[in-house]
Order: C-alpha cells, then structure tokens, then sequence
C-alpha cells in the first residue's frame, strides 16, 4: 500500500468510529453476563455488535448482555430502571431471575439505587415489577410457591416417582415438585454416589414430566446453628442452617451448572424428608457455585447469591440502527 500522502484524499468526511461503551463482566452462580448501563436508552447494540462481544474467542465471553435504561427515558412508570437481556446470538432473552440478581447487585454497587440491609430493589421488564432482597451480602428473588404433587397422601409417603440414571445400579425413588416447572429430586447417600452420575446419558423418569423441569440430585450435608450478628456487631440470637450438595440435569441428557427452580425444590425435598423440624434456610452446592435458598411459612422459596464484578471493559461496538418511520 502507498503511503505517499500526495495520495490520501483528506477532503471528504472521516469515517464515522464505533463507539466505545463500557461493559461490566458480571459473575454469579452458573452465570457470566455483561451489564450495559445504557441511561439514556441510547446505546442498544447491534445484533453482530453482540455476537463478537459474547464471543469466548474474539470478544470478552458471556451468557448473555444485561442493559440498563431508565424507566423514564422509555416512558414507563413505575421502578427507576427497566431491565432487558440479549442472547449471545443478539436476539432477546429471558429476563430470568439470574438476569435480575445481576442487574439489582450491579445498581446497588455502583450507587445507582441504596439499599440497606434486608431492603428491596425494585426493578422493571416487560413481564412486569420485580423484587430483589439485598440480605448479607447476597441478591434474593422469590421464585414462586411450591406445590406437591399426588395430594397430602404422596408427600406423606414421600415419594411420587422412579428414577433410573447410569452410574447407580438401580432406579430410585424420587419425589416430583411444582415449582415453576415440575422437577424431580433424589435423595442420595454419599458426594462419592453423587460424583459417580453419568448425566450425560439420557435419564428415565416415571412418571415423565413434561420436560420443562430439571433432575435434582441431592446429598443433605447436614445442619447446624449459626450465630446471628445485629446491626451494632452484637450477637442476637442464631438460627438453624443447613447445607446440600446438588447436581442437576435435564431427562434429555444435558448436566446443568445451575437452576433457581430446580435448587429450590431440592431444597423443599430434603426439608420434607427431614420432618417439621428442619432449618428453612439451606446453602446449596451446585456444579456452578453457591446459592442460599429460603423456605418462607407461605411455602415461597427465595433464591439469593452473592453477585461479583471484576471487571469493566470498555468495547468498541457498533450501535443498533434506529428503525426508519414509515
């Protein structure tokens, strides 16, 4: 190429530069998105802008982009900020309970809303107002109500299904939940029969579910009291804890590193199965981290965990095209 500059044309307009926006990795349980805090709602990335950035290879990597845009800009009442999610081939996601955990941590960290402890943030998507509870240290959301399956007499038995994987020598009984989807839990003796699971291999389950749920494997780990420390550093009290390893798969065949419905009814499983007495709040151990989930008296499960950020990238990105009026 020439570089004489007798040959550079430096009459006509510069070529127009992508911007630079700055992107917030953000880390939680099975989850690694990238957060845009796009205020004035006028940063929406293209669709090829979103591909490259979640790429693992060419770009930062991340299951997906969270953006952030104020409520008002949008003309929507209600929560200062609308959340929305981009899957990594640019389309739109799911405003999952991990996209709210992350998009309330990530507004709560940077100052953008104050919340104290046991306090709410209130978020806003198109499905709706959202709640997320900031409790020591960690992000909560409400996944819904549990429900038994079978009626009063199966959860008295405590068992309303078989389930059959490789790597156990026989099926085993299992107890089927409603908590958004209908999921199967398993009770198992040792992390070394855990460990042993193949779930790559397709599982039978009977009765079979419609799919949407998750397999649950479950190791109860045991409980213990735990002291309770107030606001003034003093001791309060304590309170009864106790912890679960899990590993989850769908019927198909697929290991998952992490599920908030299927955690949760795990977690309603294991306490059913050990009677009236058992701690409501449980720390759960998954392939893709911890989570600490709550059993309320009204029979809601709360899903909370800690949220890290450690870093912010900036990124040039090519913006959406606005869409032409006709």
């Amino acid at each position: 190429m020439s570089t004489d500059p007798t040959l550079i044309d430096e009459t006509g307009p510069a070529p127009a530069r992508a911007p630079m926006i700055d992107l917030t990795k953000a880390h939680g349980a099975a989850r690694a998105y990238l957060v845009h805090c796009d205020r004035d709602g006028t940063g929406e990335l293209s669709a090829a802008s979103v591909r490259a950035v979640t790429d693992p290879v060419r770009g930062i990597g991340a299951t997906g982009i969270i953006r952030l845009v104020l409520s008002s800009v949008l003309g929507k009442s209600g929560p200062a900020w609308f959340v929305s999610a981009v899957s990594p081939s640019g389309g739109p996601a799911v405003v999952s309970t991990g996209v709210l955990r992350v998009a309330a941590a990530y507004l709560h960290t940077s100052g953008e809303v104050s919340a104290g402890e046991g306090d709410t943030i209130a978020l806003l998507s198109d499905a709706g107002r959202h709640y997320v509870t900031y409790r020591d240290g960690q992000y909560g959301i409400t996944v819904g109500a549990w429900r038994g399956l079978g009626g009063t007499k199966t959860l008295d038995e405590g068992f309303n299904a078989t389930v059959a994987v490789s790597g156990l020598d026989e099926p085993r009984p299992g107890l089927q939940l409603d908590v958004g989807a209908t999921h199967t839990i398993v009770a198992l003796e040792s992390a070394d029969e855990l460990a042993g699971l193949d779930l790559s291999a397709p599982t039978r389950v009977e009765p079979a579910t419609d799919g949407t749920g998750s397999l649950a494997f479950v190791v109860p780990l045991g409980e213990r009291d735990v002291e309770v420390i107030g606001a003034g550093g003093a001791v309060t009290g304590s309170e009864r804890i106790g912890a679960a390893q899990v590993r989850l798969a769908t019927a198909d065949g697929a290991e998952l590193l992490g599920d908030d419905y299927a955690a949760a009814a795990a977690t309603v499983a294991v306490r059913h199965w050990l009677g009236a007495e058992a701690a409501a709040e449980w720390v759960v151990l998954t392939p893709g981290g911890s989570q600490r989930v709550i059993v309320h008296p009204s029979r809601s499960v709360e899903v909370a965990e800690e949220i890290v950020f450690p870093a912010t990238i900036a990124w040039k990105a090519q913006p959406a095209q606005p869409v032409q009026q006709a």
